[in-house]
């Protein structure tokens, strides 16, 4: 992006903000006079939280057209493929993954041998093998 748009463009950002501002407080609510109501101030905060609600949906508006312009939404399952790839000790995992998924099979076909899952970080009771039946 060449320095003249990045420069139009926080010119055009700095003039949104500063509308917005402007007629945020023109629509300030104010306090109802003592003639309108009980307390005065009912509809002064029930404006408030109309005003909070606005900027709110705003806000939001702002960062979903951020989020699509800069890529957010797209190829979203990306990510948990990087950090598996990453992950230094994936083939450990996915070791474990198995054990467990042939170990659920054992159980739920009702095999006589009971399965078991190797795993050397497990405390085991002294005189006893490294596998672990569960």
């Amino acid at each position: 992006m060449s320095e003249k748009i990045h420069k139009r463009l926080h010119k055009i950002a700095a003039r949104f903000l500063l509308v917005i501002g402007t007629l945020g407080l023109a629509l300030v609510p104010t306090v109802a006079s003592a003639h309108d109501n009980l307390g005065g101030d009912e509809l002064a905060t029930a404006n408030w939280m109309l005003v909070g609600a606005m900027v709110t949906i705003v806000i939001g508006i702002g960062w979903g057209i951020w989020a699509s312009n800069t890529g957010q939404f797209t190829n979203i399952e990306e990510s948990k493929y990087v950090m598996l790839e990453n992950a230094e000790d994936y083939d450990a995992i996915m070791a474990e993954y198995d054990a467990q998924q042939q170990a659920a099979r054992e159980l739920a076909i009702g095999s006589k041998s009971a399965p078991t899952l190797t795993d050397p970080s497990l405390p085991r009771p002294a005189g006893s093998s490294t596998t672990v039946n569960i």
